[in-house]
């Protein structure tokens, strides 16, 4: 029965094709989540749950000002992160780079996070949590590494690539396979777009975080069915 089941599995994605199952749809769903918490984190509390060069600066003004109690809970949020970051890459190196689990973990956390009270410290913290699995679960996109979290680097690579389309572009063509600009506007995008989701969401809803966590349970859906199609 399992057989039968996996080979289901593999006639689904192969008849669906890249339309369910590619990278960058992927990773438009990933930089959706990551930028509709940070949207949803930063109105609430006045912190980022996914940026964390800028929970770093914030951090840095609290301690300078002396508000000690705002430092402190930004502080929480880079220490969050970073546990997200341990737990994911404990789970990955345990079962063998399945990155269903730690994807998994990620919508428990931010499902938790969207019962409590939007401004809550631990709300904030679990976030931030989640957004730590996923800065390490998935960063590869066929031959190109890009982060789904933080879209900084993404921008700068972007506007190399341009850079050298319009003055060496011969060069630039032979290296579209490495860079991905396709993957690079789409991240930088939907990182933006689920900033615009999220502030639709918490004007209907009291409970905009079931958004990113169905998200990334997509998400979870279609890398599986891309594992048991190979």
């Amino acid at each position: 029965m399992r057989s039968i089941g996996r080979q289901r599995l593999r006639d689904l994605a192969g008849k669906t094709g890249f339309a369910f199952a590619d990278d960058i749809g992927i990773a438009g769903l990933l930089c959706a989540a990551a930028g509709f918490a940070d949207a949803v984190g930063y109105v609430n509390s006045g912190v980022f749950a996914a940026n964390m060069t800028g929970n770093t600066v914030l951090a840095a003004l609290a301690l300078a000002g002396g508000h000690w109690d705002v430092a402190s809970q930004r502080g929480m949020t880079l220490g969050a992160f970073c546990v997200g970051v341990v737990l994911a890459s404990f789970l990955l190196r345990l079962f063998r780079e399945r990155k269903v689990l730690p994807l998994s973990a990620e919508v428990a956390l931010i499902l938790a996070a969207a019962f409590m009270e939007p401004s809550a410290t631990l709300s904030i913290v679990l976030i931030a949590t989640a957004m730590g699995v996923q800065a390490v679960t998935v960063t590869r996109f066929r031959s190109v590494v890009a982060s789904t979290v933080v879209v900084t680097t993404t921008m700068a690579r972007l506007a190399e690539f341009a850079t050298a389309w319009m003055v060496a572009r011969p060069q630039a063509q032979a290296a579209v396979a490495k860079t991905g600009p396709a993957l690079l506007v789409v991240i930088w995008s939907c990182y933006g777009i689920g900033a615009i989701l999220a502030e639709f969401a918490m004007s209907v809803t009291s409970r905009p975080l079931f958004f990113p966590a169905a998200m990334i349970a997509i998400v979870a859906i279609l890398i599986t069915f891309q594992q048991e199609s190979r």
